[in-house]
């Protein structure tokens, strides 16, 4: 059998090159809230999935929505994890909404208890800019649009 000089080389580069194709491949585009009010698309490798806060219209005023990506650096993503993981050629999760509560007293009893906790609800997906509405209604015809 016959190898040349260069076949280390070759090989090493290309191997060098699959690797960076594999890294960069699993970077997520995710629509971004900007103070400003403006949106944009990020791409980062550290995201696993976008997230979406609705806008709100409640007895208490209406809340801008906000988008942003999540990864293990700013989230807790181990639940998402599990949860998308039950997907088969028939089944699909597209979404993962919850409704989370954030008691601030326990870290200031001083706080009035209105003022102290916090409710935010929010929906998570997994796939290049899937947050790209900014209500609930269009967020989730978004979802069954995509997922065609």
């Amino acid at each position: 059998m016959f190898c040349s000089a260069n076949a280390p080389a070759r090989f090493i580069i290309l191997f060098i090159s699959l690797i960076s194709y594999l890294q960069t491949s699993h970077a997520l585009t995710c629509y971004e809230s900007k103070e400003n009010g403006s949106i944009i698309a990020v791409r980062n490798d550290t995201w696993k999935y976008c997230a979406i806060v609705p806008a709100l219209n409640t007895a208490y005023g209406t809340s801008d929505g906000r988008m942003f990506g999540l990864g293990s650096q700013n989230d807790w993503t181990e639940a998402y994890d599990s949860t998308f993981a039950f997907n088969d050629n028939m089944y699909k999760v597209l979404t993962v909404c919850i409704l989370e509560k954030y008691d601030f007293s326990s870290i200031n009893p001083k706080i009035n208890f209105n003022q102290a906790v916090e409710f935010i609800f929010r929906c998570v997906c997994n796939y290049d800019r899937c947050n790209s509405a900014s209500t609930f209604t269009g967020y989730i015809n978004s979802m069954k649009r995509d997922s065609f």
